[in-house]
């Protein structure tokens, strides 16, 4: 796995597998693949709070926990792909990820971010 050198070098890395994803869910592209996009972007997360957030530096507990719950449900969702594939719950999941990244972003980050202009 690439390292990083900085937060935004880290989530340049992760983009392409959030994509992976978006296109599983968008049109059934590979499940194997989708699967895992989402372990990577876990291992991807537990590196995130190695690094200090732009803003709001001074909560680091929020921030670990976030990034924890993030990587947490991004395996969840790993497991629930691989036995279940495109479900209700699965999509769930995904929103609930994509909820805690938004969460992230607007807290930590210094500008917005909309995963889908990327």
């Amino acid at each position: 796995m690439p390292e990083a050198e900085d937060l935004k070098a880290l989530m340049a890395l992760m983009i392409d597998d959030y994509f992976v994803i978006v296109d599983y869910f968008d049109e059934k592209e590979s499940k194997a693949k989708a699967i895992e996009a989402a372990k990577r972007l876990a291992k991807y997360a537990k590196g995130i709070s190695n690094f200090e957030p732009p803003k709001n530096a001074d909560q680091t507990e929020e921030y670990t926990y976030l990034q924890d719950t993030f990587s947490e449900n991004l395996l969840k969702f790993a497991e629930a792909l691989e036995t279940e594939g495109i479900s209700d719950e699965t999509r769930e999941q995904w929103d609930a990820i994509v909820t805690v990244v938004n969460q992230a972003h607007l807290r930590f980050s210094e500008e917005e971010i909309d995963l889908d202009t990327y």
